[in-house]
């Protein structure tokens, strides 16, 4: 199959790795770290929460939901994936914590 490629500990078809059994936390981890540059890289950017929502929606999103879709990621990982974005949502940096306030 031209879509196919081996490498690793996995082979790569139409950009997802594929694992004979369930993806462990090591193999996705560089995955994870995509994200996370992604979310780093916005970081000097001034945007408006509605501007930081529409690029964790499109960008991130879209770009894992096919992988998402063909095995399940481990808890723990998407736990940590999880409040890198909550906090890029409401600080605008990967590291910056906000207590929210609602009036």
């Amino acid at each position: 199959m031209s879509g196919m490629r081996k490498g690793g500990d996995s082979m790569t078809y139409l950009g997802v790795p594929l694992f004979i059994r369930a993806p462990k936390r090591r193999w996705l981890i560089s995955w994870a770290d995509k994200i996370k540059s992604k979310l780093e890289s916005w970081k000097g950017f001034s945007l408006s929460m509605a501007g930081r929502l529409c690029l964790i929606d499109s960008v991130n999103t879209g770009a894992f939901l096919h992988s998402f879709q063909v095995y399940r990621w481990p808890s723990s990982l998407l736990k940590d994936l999880t409040v890198v974005i909550r906090n890029f949502f409401w600080t605008g940096s990967i590291d910056g914590r906000k207590s929210v306030q609602v009036a």
